[in-house]
């Protein structure tokens, strides 16, 4: 025996049919939304990918490193006592990974504190900026320069500002757009190292970072701005090929990564 269908009944069939289509279409657009790192090797991932800000400008070319600062030793390596392009502090260093650091003088004197190894190259500058540090066993912060204090646990701080993310929310912050150099720190405490190759506002970076990543951002809970403009640069070394962004300018310190020494190693 068949079973007519009524016309209730077809129109229930289609309205199911496109509650359901639209529920695939939804979580499609979430998950076409949400950009994923591809790793380069254990501990450090990267992500690249294209960014269009609601209030200004063009497309803005991305390039993120996801760090385990668990798995890598962090340096801030000074360029002393001449200034050099990140592509030749790196090579010098052995730098699996690096970007530009510090602001620093027309005469190419770094500003702000800077530590290196557990060495204090630089002292602390009483500036409302804020500090990027790291200890030993691979335990980052960033917090405002008022709040840093100095600690033995310490191998590598930078300070720089402004700090543009701070409980993962973006901090109010002045119109200003260049090219852009920052380092974040996720809810996993990872290190995120990034670089733009086109100039952006300081706010809609800012908001890119604290963005979670389901959302097409980059899910910085805390985030400190480094120098950027013609200082903006960053290579890696990694496999399956080197990659260079360079800068229009000399710097003084770069921000990177080498292998954490073992025991009994040189």
């Amino acid at each position: 025996m068949h079973r007519v269908e009524t016309k209730n009944s077809r129109k229930r069939r289609f309205a199911f049919f496109l509650i359901t289509t639209g529920m695939v279409i939804f979580v499609w657009s979430l998950q076409a939304k949400e950009l994923h790192y591809e790793s380069l090797l254990e501990g450090i991932e990267q992500r690249s990918f294209s960014y269009r800000a609601n209030t200004l400008g063009g497309p803005v070319q991305i390039n993120a490193f996801r760090i385990n600062p668990k798995t890598y030793q962090f340096r801030a390596v000074t360029s002393r006592p001449k200034l050099e392009t990140v592509h030749r502090i790196a090579r010098k260093e052995r730098l699996l990974l690096a970007v530009n650091a510090s602001f620093f003088t027309p005469e190419g004197t770094p500003l702000g504190l800077i530590i290196d190894q557990g060495k204090e190259i630089q002292k602390l500058r009483k500036v409302d900026w804020g500090v990027f540090s790291i200890t030993r066993d691979g335990v980052p912060r960033i917090v405002h320069t008022d709040e840093f204090k100095k600690d033995e646990k310490i191998d590598v701080a930078i300070q720089s500002g402004p700090r543009l993310v701070v409980s993962g929310r973006p901090l109010k912050l002045k119109p200003q757009i260049a090219r852009r150099t920052a380092v974040c720190i996720d809810a996993q405490k990872r290190v995120v190292l990034i670089v733009t190759e086109q100039g952006i506002l300081l706010q809609d970076f800012a908001d890119l970072l604290a963005t979670p990543t389901g959302e097409g951002g980059l899910g910085c809970q805390y985030a400190l701005n480094l120098d950027g403009g013609s200082s903006t640069q960053a290579t890696h070394l990694l496999p399956p090929k080197p990659w260079d962004l360079y800068g229009n300018a000399m710097i003084p310190v770069a921000l990177g990564i080498q292998h954490r020494k073992t025991v009994g190693t040189e």
